[in-house]
C-alpha cells in the first residue's frame, strides 16, 4: 500500500502543477484580451481607500514584531471581523463621516489631513472655497463638453530655486460682506486682488522681487462661456506663461478668501486684529510633500512671531486636489481671512507673511543679497 502511495506521489505533484500552469497562463491571456488592466495607478486608488490604521493592521498580521507596541484603552487592536469589514467595504463604523460622506454633498470634502495646525482640529475649522458667482453658473451639458483640464497640466520645473515670488488670484472675485452683500465682485477695488497687491508691496519693502498678476480670470472664463469649475484651468494657464516669460520665478501663491465666519477667521496678536491665514496643499500632485514643506515653514514661523495667527496647513486630495501646485516644489495656496474680516486685518495679515516669507528667503535664496536689517522691517 505505501509503495502504491509513493508511485502515486509524483504523479499528483506532477498534476499539480500543470493545473497550477494552466491558471497562469488562462490569468495572463485573460488578461492581455480585455480592458482589464492591473497598473500602478489602480493599485494607487485601491490603497487609497484604506485607512492608515487598516494597513498597519494587515502588516501585523504578517509582522508579529509590530503587534508589540504599547496601546492605550482607546487604541485596542481591532478585532478581525472589524478588520475585514473595514477592508472590504473600506467604511469605518467608528467614523460615521466614511458613509455619510458618500451620501451627504459636500461632507466627503473633509477627508483631509491636517498636515501642521495651531488648534484642535473639527469640521468646522476646515477651509470652505467660496461658491461660484450666480452668473457663472453652466448648464451640466455644456460643461460636460469641455475639454479636461488635467490635459493643460506641465511637468514641474525643480531643477533650481529661483528668486522671484509671483502671486495671482485664481478666484479673483472673492470679497467680504464690509464691502459687498455680493460675494463676488468683479471690482479690483473691492475684491481679493487687494490682498495680493497689498502682500506684493509688503514683499517688495523688504527686498523682495516679487510680481502680482492681475488677470481677471473669471472674466476670461466668461468670455469663453466656460464653467466655474475651470477657475483653475484658466490660472494655471496664467502661471505657465510667467514661468516661459520669468525663468527666476521661484515661490507661488494664490491667494483666496475663506468662507468662514468671523470667530474662526480671526485672531488677536498683541492688541492687533488679524484675518487668519490658512495653507492648502493639494496631494494630488507629484511635488505635494514639497509644497508642504513650504507652507509648514511659513505656518511655524507665524507661530513663531505670532502666536495663534495661523490656522494650519491642510493637505487635500478631494474637489481639485492639485491646485496647480504641480508647476513648481514651492506653490502653495493661501486663504487670507474669511468673508467678514475687514481689510485692515487682511493688511495686517499681508505683513505678518511678507516678515516670515522674507525670513524663509533670504534664508534659501543665495542669488539675492539680504537687504539692511532697517530696511526689511514694516514702516
Amino acid at each position: 500500500m505505501n509503495r502504491i502511495y509513493k508511485m502515486r506521489l509524483p504523479s499528483l505533484f506532477l498534476l499539480l502543477s500543470l493545473f497550477s500552469t494552466f491558471l497562469f497562463l488562462s490569468f495572463a491571456w485573460l488578461f492581455s484580451h480585455t480592458t482589464i488592466k492591473i497598473s500602478s495607478p489602480s493599485m494607487r486608488q485601491a490603497m487609497s481607500q484604506l485607512s492608515y490604521e487598516t494597513i498597519i493592521h494587515a502588516f501585523e498580521m504578517e509582522i508579529p514584531y509590530l503587534r508589540y507596541h504599547k496601546t492605550t484603552l482607546e487604541q485596542q487592536p481591532k478585532p478581525l471581523s472589524l478588520f475585514l469589514f473595514e477592508t472590504m467595504t473600506s467604511l469605518k463604523p467608528t467614523d460615521l463621516r466614511s458613509l455619510l460622506g458618500r451620501e451627504l454633498p459636500g461632507l466627503s470634502m473633509f477627508h483631509v489631513e491636517v498636515l501642521a495646525t495651531g488648534q484642535n482640529v473639527n469640521l468646522q475649522n476646515f477651509v470652505i472655497e467660496s461658491p461660484p458667482p450666480t452668473d457663472a453658473l453652466l448648464p451640466a451639458e455644456t460643461a460636460e463638453s469641455l475639454p479636461d483640464e488635467k490635459a493643460s497640466e506641465e511637468k514641474a520645473t525643480t531643477e533650481q530655486i529661483r528668486s522671484m515670488i509671483f502671486i495671482y488670484n485664481t478666484h479673483n472675485t472673492e470679497s467680504w460682506t464690509h464691502v459687498s452683500n455680493n460675494p463676488s465682485v468683479t471690482d479690483e477695488q473691492k475684491n481679493i486682488t487687494l490682498v495680493s497687491k497689498r502682500l506684493a508691496e509688503e514683499l517688495e519693502r523688504r527686498g523682495i522681487r516679487t510680481h502680482f498678476d492681475q488677470t481677471d480670470h473669471q472674466q476670461k472664463l466668461k468670455d469663453q462661456g466656460l464653467p466655474y469649475a475651470f477657475s483653475y484651468a484658466a490660472s494655471l494657464k496664467t502661471v505657465q506663461e510667467a514661468i516661459k516669460q520669468h525663468d527666476n520665478i521661484g515661490y507661488i501663491f494664490d491667494i483666496h478668501r475663506d468662507s468662514q465666519p468671523k470667530e474662526q477667521t480671526t485672531a488677536v496678536v498683541n492688541g492687533k486684529s488679524y484675518a487668519r491665514p490658512y495653507f492648502v496643499i493639494g496631494k494630488r500632485n507629484k511635488n505635494w510633500e514639497q509644497n508642504a514643506e513650504l507652507a509648514k515653514k511659513i505656518h511655524y514661523g507665524l507661530e513663531k512671531k505670532y502666536p495663534g495667527l495661523s490656522i494650519g496647513v491642510l493637505g487635500k486630495a478631494e474637489g481639485n486636489g492639485e491646485y496647480n501646485q504641480s508647476v513648481s516644489p514651492q506653490s502653495i495656496l493661501l486663504e487670507i481671512g474669511g468673508i467678514d474680516n475687514t481689510l485692515e486685518e487682511t493688511y495686517n495679515t499681508a505683513a505678518a507673511l511678507a516678515d516670515v516669507i522674507a525670513d524663509i528667503y533670504f534664508e534659501k535664496d543665495k542669488k539675492v543679497d539680504s537687504p539692511a536689517p532697517s530696511d526689511r522691517n514694516p514702516m
